[in-house]
């Protein structure tokens, strides 16, 4: 568990709903919402730890201005940059219709305010020429890293933003600090930085996101994300196994 001092909750209350190919599914055990398409699951978000929603700490921590999205799943962000004063307006890109038709039956059913909210029906990796104070990518699912940091990279660059954060770009970091065997920190977050070539993301992060960023790694090695907790498993194997030939050598 978090500590309950970066834990984000969703503004929202979540109901079983189904529009098209989309469903959202609530199930009693592990007390938990999952949005699937036909039969694949995209997100969920668990009423327990709501650790999908503590996943955007930072960008609802640095988020002011004009904010652009992409992925609108369950509307955790959006919603939580609507209720933010020092946010103006929030754009949304999502290319699935049923997805935009859910969340708005979310809305109505939670008498939510999204008069901020502005939702483009369009493939977000072809969003350019666009102006905002902060760009938030979320439409990603399990696609190589390489792969998510190329599209977040060309998104910053065919569009004008002052600060930019992605998902999962807490999880590479942290992956990138253990690979390197150092501290989840500022060395650490500047020597990333620099890895991504992501030129606008944030130039420095405050004390208290460094100690977020060390609480989401615990979350990472424990059951809850389990391909993510085996790829940190592997590199702390490793870390382990180099410290020790480093002593016996």
């Amino acid at each position: 568990m978090i500590d309950p001092i970066f834990m984000v909750k969703s503004p929202l209350q979540y109901f079983p709903i189904a529009i098209g190919d989309y469903t959202l599914k609530f199930n009693e055990k592990t007390n938990e919402f999952t949005l699937l398409e036909k039969n694949q699951g995209w997100m969920g978000y668990n009423l327990d730890t709501s650790w999908q929603a503590t996943e955007f700490y930072i960008e609802i921590q640095q988020a002011y201005g004009v904010c652009i999205t992409t992925g609108l799943g369950l509307g955790i962000l959006q919603s939580h940059l609507c209720l933010k004063n020092d946010v103006s307006k929030v754009i949304v890109y999502e290319k699935s219709k049923d997805v935009i038709a859910i969340f708005h039956e979310i809305v109505k059913y939670n008498n939510f305010d999204i008069s901020k909210l502005e939702i483009r029906n369009d493939n977000a990796d072809l969003i350019e020429n666009q102006n905002c104070d902060c760009l938030f990518p979320d439409h990603f699912e399990t696609e190589p890293e390489d792969h998510i940091i190329n599209i977040v990279k060309n998104l910053s660059i065919n569009n004008k933003a002052d600060i930019v954060w992605y998902w999962p770009a807490g999880f590479h970091f942290i992956k990138f600090a253990l690979h390197k065997r150092l501290d989840v920190d500022k060395e650490a977050y500047d020597l990333w930085k620099d890895y991504t070539g992501i030129s606008n993301l944030p130039l420095n992060l405050d004390a208290q996101s460094y100690s977020y960023l060390r609480e989401l790694k615990k979350v990472y090695q424990n059951d809850t994300y389990g391909f993510l907790k085996h790829k940190l498993d592997i590199l702390d194997q490793r870390n382990s196994l180099l410290n020790l030939s480093k002593k016996l050598g």
